[in-house]
């Protein structure tokens, strides 16, 4: 019965990443400083957006103001 025991990698998390990257840099002289760094808060931005996006797409007609506030103040 080895088909039901499977084993699977899960991903690497955006910390785990982000750490691996600034490990590389830190050996690494051609990359100018501050890059990595610039790259895992484009990772945020871009991870924040989605999670607003998915949020505005949930609003109902029948959504409180206070709903809709929490949801406005995210993409602010």
């Amino acid at each position: 019965m080895d088909i039901f025991q499977l084993k699977t990698n899960k991903a690497a998390s955006v910390r785990t990443v982000e750490m691996d990257l600034l490990g590389q840099h830190a050996s690494s002289v051609e990359t100018p400083q501050g890059t990595v760094m610039w790259l895992a808060q484009g990772l945020a931005i871009e991870e924040s957006a989605i999670h607003i996006m998915k949020d505005k797409r949930s609003l109902k007609s029948t959504t409180t103001n206070i709903q809709k506030l929490a949801v406005i103040r995210r993409m602010d």
